[in-house]
């Protein structure tokens, strides 16, 4: 997926390809094309764009699940423990597998 800016990038350039193309301005529609190109191999794939939002996503949860271990005001393992619960699962007891 590109980003907006490479999208307008791309846009640009399929505009003066498309120009140059109409033209009838081989030089140009070639550099035009040599840009799509090299815009294309340096864009990521959707999937990898998918991998990258995920990994992303994930660090901002441990983050947030560790943050509690690196406050100075946790008392105790116990009200981490208990504060780590009740982000992860919404209680402080942990998860209720009988419900």
């Amino acid at each position: 997926m590109l980003s907006s800016s490479n999208a307008a990038q791309m846009q640009q350039a399929l505009q003066r390809l498309q120009n140059s193309l109409a033209s009838g301005d081989l030089n140009g529609a070639q550099s035009a094309f040599a840009t799509v190109q090299s815009d294309l191999k340096n864009a990521p794939s959707p999937a990898q764009a998918n991998e990258i939002n995920a990994a992303s996503q994930s660090v901002q949860l441990v983050n947030a699940l560790l943050s509690p271990l690196n406050s100075s005001t946790a008392s105790n393992l116990s009200d981490t423990t208990s504060s780590v619960l009740e982000k992860v699962y919404g209680n402080r007891g942990g998860l209720n597998v009988l419900a």
